[in-house]
């Protein structure tokens, strides 16, 4: 398939496939990069130890208007101790 449901509205789609075949059912697109690899098992033992914060989603995070702020915005909505750590500097040392 070009396109795979993913959740709601947020599909995954096929960049080897021409555009033509799916442009009418896409209203919005964001295209995320990058690579993160994991041994076997790793991620999920780095989760256990803590070393994650794992958060629900919300269906217009994938689209928010501002993704350079997405991580400080998911972070203030929780609430408490998770809402503070929205403020700190992405540079620790320059707490």
């Amino acid at each position: 398939d070009e396109l795979s449901p993913v959740s709601g509205r947020v599909a995954s789609a096929d960049l080897t496939v021409d555009p033509a075949f799916v442009a009418a059912q896409v209203s919005t697109v964001r295209i995320f990069r990058g690579y993160a690899g994991w041994g076997p098992g790793q991620l999920e033992g780095e989760i256990e130890a803590g070393a994650w914060l794992v958060l629900d989603a919300e269906p217009n995070d994938v689209f928010d208007a501002e993704p350079d702020e997405l991580w400080r915005s998911v972070l203030r909505r929780q609430g408490g101790r998770l809402a503070w750590l929205a403020t700190a500097p992405d540079d620790l040392s320059a707490n």
